[in-house]
């Protein structure tokens, strides 16, 4: 839990910080600390359904995790795409953020696999990390391309 909360800190912090350095346009400054305060919440909760996993061993409760750190990697990817301003700490702070769920979802992954009792089971953890795999592929596609340069972005 420290980690998501110190990174929603660090991402208030740093929208605090462009709010004071740059205008925004109407609404959009609204818009970010919401998604920011989602995030936290999201977070949380997605850490609170793994560790209550831990205590039942169940795999509904294992795919729960899954599909909110497929919902997690979204919102991360919006901090890192699809601010209005991006500063280089956010994009160190999204990708350490990004880094932390594929590594959660590698192990939930190992773990699922050990403890499913039947092909029903499986097939919700497979499903559950194939959809961070997308999420997360999707969201670091969009940031960078081969060429280093975003996909959303025209070339000039």
């Amino acid at each position: 839990h420290q980690i998501a909360s110190t990174q929603c800190v660090l991402l208030l912090a740093l929208l605090w910080y462009k709010a004071v350095v740059h205008t925004y346009p109407s609404g959009m400054l609204v818009e970010e600390l919401f998604l920011t305060l989602a995030l936290f919440l999201l977070q949380w909760s997605r850490l609170a359904v793994g560790s209550r996993w831990h205590m039942v061993r169940s795999s509904s409760m294992l795919g729960a995790f899954l599909l909110l750190s497929a919902l997690a990697a979204l919102v991360i990817g919006y901090h890192l795409n699809f601010q209005v301003y991006i500063l280089r700490a956010d994009v160190i702070v999204s990708a350490v953020a990004m880094s932390m769920l594929c590594l959660e979802a590698g192990l939930a992954l190992l773990v699922g696999l050990a403890h499913a009792e039947s092909l029903g089971e499986l097939g919700l953890v497979v499903l559950g990390i194939a959809l961070v795999v997308i999420a997360v592929s999707a969201m670091c596609g969009l940031h960078g391309g081969i060429d280093g340069t975003s996909f959303h972005r025209a070339k000039v």
